[in-house]
């Protein structure tokens, strides 16, 4: 199976599938393989091609070209290429884990999002004035509504559609950080999978999303489909229905 890599390879070196792992591609400063099939695996004949739009590398990373959302059928055919079976999980008001401030925006604003404890960048994204709100996950201190600091000093925040706010979220009443918004429940209801590797998808956010180990999820109330690093899923997701 042949593959050629997504950014020019260094003078002198072939594009051959031999050469492929030792090519280190970039997105958002996160490392890993970056490859892409030749036309001939659009065919249906590259081993690891989940569909259309998606497949496993031979570090068996999840894939996608840029700009190509995933759709729940991806989600589906990634699933049973990984012989795992999804799970579905509803957030639930009271549980501490689940809190989140949103800010209202008057300006634009980048809004860069990293993976767990660590200072790996899972995406970048700028934040439109009027189509977006910004979204800083939290937890409840002593009954009280706090934002969640890693053990790095940074805030896990993310970028997310305002029309979206009233379908994912329930406020929480006056609680609310001058600095980040009003306090929120989470209420969006997903099915998921852990992934054996790592990934690098084009998000529906309309950014690339990337990391190192962690989950798919199916957004099932508007057919969404992104990944979400383990400390976040494990902390705010529920145990599965």
């Amino acid at each position: 199976m042949s593959h050629h890599v997504l950014e020019a390879p260094p003078a002198g070196r072939s594009r051959s599938a031999s050469k492929v792992s030792d090519l280190i591609g970039r997105f958002n400063n996160c490392k890993g393989v970056v490859i892409e099939p030749e036309h001939g695996a659009m065919q249906g004949d590259d081993p690891n091609r989940v569909s259309a739009t998606c497949w496993f590398d031979e570090k068996q990373w999840l894939r996608t070209q840029e700009e190509t959302v995933l759709t729940p059928e991806d989600f589906r055919l990634a699933a049973k290429f990984c012989k795992k079976m999804a799970k579905t999980f509803q957030k639930r008001k009271g549980d501490p884990n689940n809190v989140y401030f949103i800010r209202f925006i008057k300006e634009d604003e980048h809004i860069n999002t990293f993976c767990g404890q660590s200072e790996e960048l899972e995406a970048s994204q700028t934040a439109l004035s009027g189509q977006h709100v910004i979204v800083t996950r939290g937890h409840l201190v002593n009954s009280v509504p706090k934002p969640k600091i890693n053990d790095n000093g940074m805030l896990n925040q993310y970028v997310v559609n305002v029309s979206d706010v009233p379908l994912l979220y329930e406020t929480l009443g006056e609680s609310f950080s001058v600095k980040h918004g009003w306090a929120y429940f989470g209420l969006n209801k997903v099915e998921a999978f852990e992934l054996p590797s790592g990934a690098s998808i084009w998000a529906p956010w309309g950014s690339r999303q990337n990391v190192q180990s962690g989950y798919i999820l199916h957004r099932l109330d508007n057919s969404e489909v992104y990944l979400c690093e383990p400390d976040g899923f494990i902390s705010y997701h529920p145990t599965p229905e």
